[in-house]
């Protein structure tokens, strides 16, 4: 027997404070979601997706079944404790619409202004790379130097070594 989960949620306008005692929360997985009940909801939201690894874990494919049946998905990760959020990539890939905060959202992309933050969610959700926010960009490359970008990682290589063109 495990205790019912409880959870406090303390907002401002710019920031939200949640705070769990986790129950059961952490004993749910997609699993045990019937998907003839999702085939038949108009909408599918699970929240506070980075206390609930188990579920999380099978979250992109309960999403993509309820897509199939015509069931809109979205997702609120909430703070993960460990500032990991495993399996962002894949809820982002399969849900319709997520919902962070500028701080959460700041921590997945490692961008500071709310417009790169925004790109970089919706460049991961749609599996395209980017690359955002080069302080200074201007007044850091001369007229005619090489210039790699990587999208994938995010980086740009200004008068790259050969290692890195190679």
């Amino acid at each position: 027997s495990m205790p019912t989960a409880v959870t406090v949620v303390l907002a401002r306008p710019e920031d939200r404070a949640i705070l769990t005692s986790l129950g059961t929360i952490g004993a749910l997985g997609a699993d045990d979601i019937p998907t003839e009940l999702v085939a038949r909801a108009r909408h599918l939201h699970v929240g506070s997706t980075a206390l609930q690894p188990r579920l999380r874990a099978g979250l992109p494919g309960l999403f993509r079944h309820a897509r199939a049946a015509g069931t809109t998905t979205s997702f609120d990760a909430n703070w993960d404790p460990e500032e990991r959020w495993d399996d962002l990539d894949g809820l982002l890939a399969t849900a319709d619409v997520c919902f962070p905060i500028l701080a959460e959202g700041r921590r997945w992309t490692r961008l500071v202004e709310p417009e790169g933050v925004a790109s970089a969610i919706v460049a991961r959700a749609l599996g395209i790379p980017a690359v955002g926010e080069v302080p200074n960009a201007p007044g850091i490359a001369d007229p005619g130097d090489a210039i790699i970008v990587d999208g994938t990682s995010g980086s740009i290589y200004i008068r790259p070594s050969a290692e890195i063109e190679s």
